[in-house]
C-alpha cells in the first residue's frame, strides 16, 4: 500500500511539473493575457479539472512560476552575498546578476509586465513584495558580510 501512495505522490508530482512547464512555454509563446487555463490543461495533456487540483487558477499558477523564478534567483544571489570578495565588487555582481537574469529569463519579464498591468492590484503588489523582500535580504546579507570582513563600517545597520 505504501509503495503505490509513492507512485500516486511521484505521479502528483510530475503532473503538476508538467503543468506548470506547459504553463511557462505558452506564456513564452503567446503572453500571460491570450491563454486560458484550458489551453494549459491541454497542452499538459491533463483535464481542466486535473490542472485545478494542482492550481486555484491560472494567477496561482503563474505566482508559483514567479516564485520558483525568484527561488533561483535567490539562490545564485546569496552565493555571491556570502563571498568573501570586496563589498564593491559583490554588489557589482549581484545587480549583474539581477540584471542578467531579467534579460534571460523573458517568461518573468513576460508574466511581470502582465500582472502589473492588470486591474487586480493585490497580484502586482505581492509580485513586487516578493521581488523586494528577496533583493532587500540579499543586500543585507553582502553589507552584514562587508562588516565582517572589514570593508563596511561596523555603525552601518545592513537593514537600512
Amino acid at each position: 500500500m505504501t509503495k503505490n501512495q509513492t507512485n500516486r505522490d511521484r505521479q502528483a508530482v510530475a503532473t503538476k511539473s508538467k503543468i506548470y512547464r506547459c504553463g511557462v512555454q505558452l506564456i513564452n509563446q503567446y503572453g500571460y493575457d491570450h491563454i486560458t487555463v484550458a489551453q494549459i490543461a491541454k497542452k499538459a495533456g491533463v483535464s481542466v479539472g486535473s490542472l485545478y487540483k494542482y492550481f486555484e487558477n491560472k494567477q496561482d499558477l503563474f505566482l508559483t512560476v514567479v516564485q520558483h523564478s525568484i527561488s533561483q534567483m535567490e539562490e545564485l544571489l546569496n552565493v555571491l552575498a556570502v563571498s568573501d570578495e570586496d563589498i564593491l565588487i559583490k554588489v557589482e555582481k549581484i545587480i549583474r546578476t539581477i540584471q542578467s537574469s531579467s534579460r534571460e529569463s523573458a517568461v518573468l519579464v513576460k508574466l511581470y509586465n502582465a500582472m502589473t498591468a492588470e486591474n487586480d492590484p493585490r497580484f502586482a503588489s505581492q509580485f513586487a513584495y516578493e521581488m523586494e523582500s528577496m533583493t532587500s535580504r540579499i543586500y543585507r546579507i553582502a553589507i552584514a558580510e562587508g562588516q565582517k570582513n572589514g570593508d563596511v563600517r561596523e555603525d552601518i545597520d545592513p537593514a537600512f
